[in-house]
C-alpha cells in the first residue's frame, strides 16, 4: 500500500492547472445544489433574455474532460463571445465563486462576523447607537469564542468609536485598551507560530527528497522552540491544533507511527472541541481522519479503521453543509480500506467493484487522491495476478494529464516492466523497457530512477534462474540504500517493489509475503 509519508506529506503530486481546466475542475466539484444556487444566482445578470455563460457553465458541466474544441462548435456562430473566450472564461469562474460566497453566507462564523461587522458600521453612520452596540457585544463575544481574533480587533475598534458617540469614552477607554492589547498579543503569538510551523513544513518536504546534515540540524532546533511546548497553558485551542499538527508531521517524516497516530488523534479532538463551528471546517476535519484510517490500517487495525470510516459518514450526514469535494474524500477513504482489506484477504477479491470505483471518481476525486487508491488498486490487482486489468490503471497513471507527477510516472514505468515481466509476455517487456529508458533520457534530475533501469533491464536477457535471483539482490542493495531518502523510498513501498524484490529472493508467493506482513 501507499507509504503513509508519502500520503501525508504533499510532495508527490503538483497540480497546475491551466486557467480552463480550473474552470472545468471548479465546475465539476459542485454539488446539485450549488449548481442550481449557481443558475438562480446567474438569472439576475441575463441580459435581454440571453445568458452566455450560463450555456458555457452548462456545456463544461456536461464534460467527462476538458475538451477546448467542444465549446468552439458550440459558440461558432457567437463570434464576439469567442473572441472574448478567456475574459468570458475568467468572467464565469468569477460569478461561480461568488454565487458560492452567497450561498455559504450565512454557514461560517468568518462570514456572520463579517456581515456583522457592516451592520454595526451602517447602524453607527444611522446613528442608532444603542441597537448596534447590543449587536457589537454578541459579535465580540462570538469573534473569542471562535478565536477570531482579528475580527475582535476591529470590533473594538468600534466598540471605542460607539463609547464614545454614547459618552462613556473615559470609563470605557482603559478596559478596551486592555482587551485591545490581549488580543493583539494573542494574534503576535499566532502569527509567530504560524510562520515557525510554516517553516518547519517546507524543511520537511525539503528532507523528504534529500537528507541533508545542515538542514536535519535546522529541524531540530526548531522543533525545540518554546513555541511548540505543548503544556502552555495560555494557548487557544486553534494553536493548539497548528502545534499538534506541526509535530504529527515531524513523527511523520521520522517514520514513527506511533506517535504520528497520537498526534493526529490529537488534531482531531481539538477540532471537536469547538463542535459549534465544524461544518465550516469539515473538508479539514475529513482529511485528519483520512491520515489517521491510513495510520490505523498500516498498524493492521482494520477494525478501528471501518469505526473511524463510518464516523466520518455520520458526521457528514448530519452536518449543514454539501460538498462533492467532501463526498469525494469519504469515498477515498472507503476505497482505501476496501481495497487493503481484500490485499489480506480480510474480505473476497471483488475486481469489478474497485474498477467500477475507480472509474466513478476518475473525474469527482482530486487526481492526488485517486492516483493514490490508483496505485492501491494496481497492487492489489497485480498480487492476485490480474495483469491486464492492472496495465489498464498503470497505464492511466502514466499518462495522466497536467501535473507535474515527475518520480510518479518513471515509478509507475519501472513498475511497468515488473508486471510484464510477472505475465512473462517478452514483447510487452520490451515494449516497456524501451520506453522507460527513452522517458529517463529526458529526466535528468531522476537520479535514482537512473540507478535501478540499468538492472532492471537485465530482466529481458536472463534466462538462468540463479542468475535472476543475483539481480534481484542488487536491485534490493540499490533500493536499501535510499531508507533514508523518504520520497525515493516511499515511491518504492507504495508501488510494493520491495515486497515484490523480498518475494523473488525467498523465492515465496508474494501474495503469502504480503499477508504475513499486512495480518
Amino acid at each position: 500500500m501507499i507509504s503513509k509519508f508519502l500520503f501525508s506529506h504533499k510532495i508527490l503530486i503538483f497540480n497546475i492547472i491551466k486557467m480552463s481546466e480550473a474552470l472545468y475542475s471548479l465546475v465539476q466539484s459542485l454539488t446539485k445544489n450549488e449548481k442550481r444556487y449557481f443558475k438562480i444566482y446567474s438569472s439576475l445578470h441575463v441580459k435581454k433574455g440571453k445568458n452566455n455563460y450560463v450555456k458555457l457553465f452548462d456545456l463544461i458541466e456536461q464534460m467527462k474532460s476538458y475538451n477546448e474544441t467542444i465549446i468552439q462548435r458550440k459558440f461558432f456562430n457567437n463570434k464576439v463571445f469567442l473572441k472574448n473566450i478567456s475574459y468570458n472564461k475568467h468572467y464565469l469562474q468569477q460569478q461561480i465563486v461568488s454565487s458560492l460566497s452567497a450561498y455559504y453566507s450565512q454557514k461560517t462564523a468568518d462570514n456572520e462576523l463579517l456581515e456583522t461587522i457592516q451592520s454595526i458600521i451602517v447602524l453607527y453612520k444611522k446613528a442608532q447607537f444603542q441597537l448596534g452596540y447590543s449587536m457589537l457585544k454578541g459579535a465580540i463575544k462570538k469573534a473569542q469564542k471562535y478565536q477570531k481574533y482579528h475580527f475582535e480587533l476591529i470590533l473594538l475598534y468600534w466598540k471605542r468609536l460607539y463609547k464614545s458617540s454614547m459618552g462613556n469614552v473615559m470609563k470605557s477607554n482603559d478596559s478596551i485598551l486592555e482587551e485591545e492589547t490581549s488580543a493583539l498579543k494573542r494574534l503576535e503569538k499566532i502569527s509567530q507560530i504560524q510562520y515557525l510551523t510554516t517553516k518547519i513544513d517546507s524543511t520537511l518536504l525539503s528532507l523528504g527528497r534529500k537528507t541533508d546534515a545542515k538542514t536535519n540540524s535546522a529541524l531540530k532546533s526548531m522543533m525545540s522552540s518554546p513555541l511548540l511546548k505543548k503544556q502552555d497553558l495560555s494557548l487557544s485551542n486553534y494553536e493548539k491544533l497548528i502545534i499538534a499538527n506541526t509535530w504529527h508531521n515531524f513523527f511523520l517524516y521520522q517514520r514513527n507511527l506511533e506517535k504520528a497516530t497520537y498526534y493526529i488523534q490529537e488534531v482531531i479532538k481539538l477540532e471537536e472541541n469547538h463542535p459549534e463551528g465544524l461544518d465550516s471546517r469539515l473538508n479539514r476535519y475529513i482529511n485528519h481522519h483520512k491520515s489517521l484510517v491510513y495510520y490505523l490500517i498500516e498498524e493492521k487495525n482494520y477494525g478501528k479503521a471501518d469505526e473511524t470510516l463510518q464516523k466520518v459518514k455520520a458526521i457528514y450526514k448530519n452536518a449543514n453543509i454539501r460538498s462533492s469535494q467532501i463526498e469525494a474524500d469519504i469515498a477515498f477513504i472507503e476505497i482505501t480500506v476496501l481495497i487493503r482489506k481484500m490485499l489480506v484477504e480480510k474480505i473476497e477479491l471483488d475486481t469489478q467493484n474497485i474498477n467500477n470505483q475507480l472509474e466513478v471518481y476518475e473525474k469527482k476525486m482530486p487526481l492526488n487522491n485517486w492516483l493514490i487508491i490508483c496505485i492501491d488498486a494496481c497492487q492489489l490487482l497485480f498480487v492476485n495476478q490480474k495483469f491486464d486489468e492492472c496495465r489498464y490503471w498503470l497505464e492511466k497513471i502514466i499518462h495522466a494529464e497536467n501535473i507535474l507527477l515527475g518520480d510518479v510516472q518513471s515509478f509507475a514505468m519501472i513498475f511497468r516492466i515488473i508486471l510484464n515481466y510477472e505475465a512473462d509476455d517478452d514483447m510487452l517487456l520490451e515494449s516497456s523497457i524501451r520506453s522507460c529508458y527513452r522517458m529517463l533520457l529526458k529526466k535528468r534530475e531522476l537520479s535514482f530512477e537512473k540507478s535501478i533501469f540499468p538492472i532492471f533491464r537485465k530482466l529481458y536477457q536472463i534466462t538462468d534462474p540463479s542468475k535472476a535471483v543475483e539481480t534481484f539482490v542488487k536491485i534490493n542493495e540499490v533500493i536499501k540504500s535510499q531508507e533514508n531518502t523518504p520520497y525515493n523510498y516511499a515511491l518504492v513501498k507504495a508501488f510494493g517493489i520491495d515486497i515484490w524484490l523480498e518475494s523473488k529472493i525467498k523465492k515465496q508467493p508474494i501474495k503469502d509475503l504480503i499477508k504475513q506482513k499486512l495480518l
